[in-house]
């Protein structure tokens, strides 16, 4: 693509998403035109339930490197690019000492191995817990919980002279040299509280971390201008960089969802997103809640059933085969006439010898675990957060790709589904400009669910619902 001198000087954003498993990147012009785009997937140095950690400096690295790429398919400079607006995964952090080197990998959000931890900040903190912070519960995923394991574990590695630094607040603390955390992402993190605003120093004083330690709180989609420009790479000297919140936000932000829209992300996680108006939270006891960048508040309800789920089971089933091959076969199997033989996949049950019950053969193992997920989504969005199934919901994500899983979600909804255009990169870019709506943001055809299918998932989503256990409820 060749662009004109005027066309040069006009201003460029440049959106990153740190994902789970992809780090993706696009570069927008003022218009919120994309005008080009890369992703490099995110390796693991363990990818344990209890140990799920990637390195801080590979991972810098990989940053760049996207950084470059994006330029580069675009036909710019690193330098031309004036604004760097950042989404990122929630809860993932790592520790830097005086002079700046990491202590710890980065622990991930997806990192379940302080569960003794969590039960006893539970015990002292869990009773009014979610009317300050947007996270409903305290969990071996949640960050105090793995603060709290630091500590215990490695307790130098939390003194006086070292730092936490969330994972977006790294990567900007690369950028332009300063430690930041936006309010609708620190409102995910445990230590945020929603109802004064601030860290939780009851919290802070348990665990044993000081404010100097932790990042500066700027608004969601605030400017912050560099105090110096890293020296790894070309840069402008005016280069800002804007925090746009956790990636579902930004997710939900470039898809217009303060419209009334409920999103739905089949990604790594398995989330469901809805604006909710002036009314702050919370709003469910098994839901999230937090500041939306527009103004106002959202409720969110996300586990790592998703696509995380989704793997496993491929992984178990058909070990070396990708994902594309482990869908033709769930594909193949898709068109349902009756209910007999069944077998019922429970994501909730992953890493478990019963997460499929039945004895259906491969090919109705497959396709049980696309229906388990998206019977899963049904029982979330109809129990957890009572929300009326017969609106249309618009889907998000990289399961959002698979069009024969949005057909089977319109059957077990039985409702209108639409592939989201818009996404977490095309979010992080309109908070630069909140006002306009990006060029993606205009709805694709509505996937309609067909009468026959849903009569049967009806059916068979009952069957599901009975074969729930006490465990499940999660």
């Amino acid at each position: 693509m060749i662009y004109t001198n005027k066309a040069k000087k006009a201003t460029y954003i440049l959106a990153i998403d740190l994902g789970s498993t992809n780090l993706k990147a696009a570069i927008f012009d003022s218009d919120l035109k994309r005008i080009g785009e890369s992703s490099i997937p995110l390796p693991y140095l363990s990818k344990d339930i209890k140990k799920f950690e990637f390195d801080v400096d590979v991972t810098w690295n990989l940053v760049l490197e996207l950084f470059k790429n994006v330029c580069k398919n675009s036909g710019l400079n690193t330098r031309d690019i004036k604004t760097i607006s950042i989404d990122s995964q929630n809860g993932t952090f790592t520790i830097l000492d005086s002079s700046d080197k990491p202590l710890l990998p980065f622990i991930s959000w997806l990192d379940g191995r302080a569960k003794g931890e969590s039960e006893i900040l539970s015990r002292k903190f869990g009773s009014y817990f979610h009317k300050h912070c947007g996270i409903n519960n305290i969990t071996p995923y949640s960050d105090i919980s793995k603060f709290l394991w630091v500590r215990r574990n490695h307790p130098d590695l939390l003194s006086d002279t070292n730092t936490i630094y969330p994972f977006p607040s790294y990567v900007a603390y690369k950028f332009i040299g300063m430690n930041a955390i936006d309010t609708n992402l620190a409102a995910m993190h445990s230590l945020y509280s929603l109802k004064t605003g601030g860290w939780r120093s009851d919290l802070m004083e348990f665990i044993g971390i000081k404010r100097n330690q932790l990042p500066i709180l700027v608004s969601t989609g605030t400017p912050i201008k560099a105090l110096e420009v890293s020296k790894e790479i070309n840069l402008s000297p005016d280069l800002e960089v804007v925090l746009s919140g956790n990636d579902q936000t930004a997710a939900a932000f470039g898809n217009l969802i303060s419209k009334g829209r409920t999103l739905v992300g089949l990604g790594t996680a398995l989330m469901v997103y809805r604006y909710m108006g002036e009314k702050r939270g919370p709003y469910s006891k098994n839901s999230m809640w937090g500041v939306y960048p527009s103004g106002g508040y959202y409720e969110m309800y996300a586990n790592n059933y998703g696509t995380h789920s989704l793997d496993w089971a491929r992984n178990y089933l058909l070990p070396g085969k990708n994902i594309i091959e482990f869908s033709e076969i769930a594909k193949s199997s898709v068109e349902r006439e009756s209910i007999t033989k069944e077998t019922f996949f429970y994501p909730q049950r992953m890493e478990r010898n019963d997460a499929w019950v039945g004895d259906g053969d491969l090919n109705n193992r497959v396709l049980a675990v696309f229906e388990g997920i998206s019977f899963y989504l049904r029982y979330i969005m109809s129990e957890y957060l009572k929300i009326n199934l017969a609106k249309p919901i618009w889907v998000t994500g990289g399961g959002s790709k698979n069009i024969s899983w949005l057909k089977l979600i319109a059957n077990v909804l039985d409702t209108m589904v639409y592939k989201a255009s818009g996404d977490a990169l095309s979010g992080a870019a309109r908070m630069v400009f909140p006002n306009k709506e990006t060029e993606n943001s205009k709805n694709q055809k509505a996937i309609t669910p067909e009468k026959s299918k849903v009569l049967i998932y009806n059916k068979l989503y009952r069957i599901w619902v009975k074969g729930l256990k006490k465990s499940d409820y999660v």
